[in-house]
């Protein structure tokens, strides 16, 4: 169990670094402009997203083979003209830097990259990688053979134009809630969770973690400020279980992977983790947790509260501490 929060500058070995992080992840997702090397290995359901147009291909600017041998590994491979990102998400990890997937980073140029394990930065690049993916061309077999066919030509800087119509919508701050839940009585719930199903479908496909699952938060309409949610944000819960006027337990935050406006209410979808019980804290440990951060009035088991950056981070670190 995570003990301590993760904030470092990569610098010297550090695609080795990566390498160490990346073979021990099960979650691995990157945005890397140019791949000429095989350093770390994408294969089945990884996500990766680089320039893979013609002219990078024909400039050797990413390789094809290495491309092709991670298509033929299973990894889930997009093409995306103009890329120059180079942000990787390793489990609960970002990593987001310089350097490109190459032998020159890896050996010659001088390249730095921030790891951090902060939820909400993890949540924003995930989504900005996610993103990224669903606005570019898909990397098949199809278009392994195709580029296969390209005459190379000598290595030289040209660097693709970005596609004119890819618009991302990623924020750009990350933005923590703490939002009241309370249960509803079986007869309720049975009727939400029917209503729910549909939206828990689509929200499912975008689960990141192994043995994680998708799970409704739903309010009336009444409840305006709840609609300011947001896809990539992250939600603290306190829990408000039936007869209660108080929340009992409290939640780690967790990302909101899909919003849903309703006819009569507004409902989010959030990325629950196998052991999120096991993570949560009481409410009296967490008031507790929280009196630095002088939240007015105060939270309750009607709260929808939009902490501030300063805040955000002063409970992620405090909470962390208690671990």
């Amino acid at each position: 169990m995570q003990t301590s929060h993760v904030h470092r500058i990569l610098h010297l070995n550090l695609w080795s670094e990566i390498a160490k992080l990346f073979n021990h992840s099960t979650r691995r997702l990157a945005a890397i402009a140019y791949v000429t090397s095989d350093r770390v290995k994408f294969g089945k359901d990884d996500i990766l997203v680089s320039d893979v147009s013609d002219d990078a291909i024909k400039h050797q600017q990413t390789n094809r083979d290495v491309i092709a041998a991670a298509v033929h590994r299973g990894a889930k491979v997009f093409s995306c003209d103009g890329l120059h990102a180079k942000i990787l998400v390793l489990d609960q990890r970002a990593i987001v830097g310089s350097a490109n997937l190459s032998a020159s980073s890896a050996n010659r140029l001088i390249e730095a990259a921030v790891l951090t394990d902060h939820p909400g930065t993890v949540a924003l690049v995930t989504k900005l990688i996610n993103d990224l993916a669903a606005k570019s061309v898909s990397v098949d077999r199809d278009f392994v053979s195709r580029i296969a066919k390209i005459k190379l030509a000598a290595p030289v800087w040209r660097g693709s134009h970005r596609a004119p119509n890819l618009q991302l919508e990623s924020p750009t701050e990350s933005r923590t809630w703490i939002i009241g839940v309370r249960e509803l009585s079986p007869p309720f719930l049975e009727r939400e969770e029917a209503l729910s199903e549909p939206g828990k479908k689509l929200a499912s496909k975008s689960l990141q973690k192994k043995g994680s699952s998708a799970e409704w938060i739903r309010w009336p309409s009444s409840v305006w400020r709840a609609k300011a949610i947001r896809e990539g944000d992250t939600v603290v819960q306190l829990w408000c279980p039936l007869g209660s006027a108080v929340p009992v337990r409290v939640y780690e935050q967790v990302t909101v992977i899909r919003t849903q406006k309703e006819p009569r209410g507004f409902r989010i979808y959030v990325e629950e983790s196998r052991i999120s019980d096991a993570r949560a804290i009481s409410w009296q440990r967490f008031r507790q947790i929280i009196k630095p951060l002088q939240i007015s009035p105060p939270v309750g088991r009607g709260s929808v509260r939009l902490l501030t950056a300063e805040q955000a981070d002063v409970l992620w670190s405090s909470w962390t501490a208690t671990k």
